[in-house]
């Protein structure tokens, strides 16, 4: 086991993603938004709270998701206090978070 610096394994680090990945595949979604019982659908209005996301809607929301968090967080701003409640990421991904 190596550290990084930060006080945290690569090991673990590396557990970790796993994880993460195979609750994605497996279940449909991040480990917690499972939890908390979110799911990630595209922002057209008539989509179903059981409709998937494309592959392309998907990557471009992960790329988006760093630009989100890069300026001090304030891609996130909108989805707490924009009308539509969707952040960057989901605004350049043209998806919704919504309850399952």
């Amino acid at each position: 086991m190596t550290d990084n610096g930060e006080g945290t394994s690569t090991s673990s680090l590396s557990r970790y993603r796993f994880l993460d990945r195979t609750a994605l595949r497996l279940l449909g979604g991040a480990w917690a938004k499972q939890r908390l019982m979110l799911r990630v659908i595209p922002a057209d209005p008539a989509a179903r709270a059981t409709e998937r996301v494309t592959f392309g809607h998907a990557a471009v929301r992960a790329v988006a998701y760093v630009l989100s968090a890069l300026p001090l967080g304030l891609g996130f701003v909108p989805a707490f206090v924009g009308q539509d409640r969707r952040a960057l990421h989901d605004r350049l991904a043209d998806t919704r978070v919504v309850k399952a």
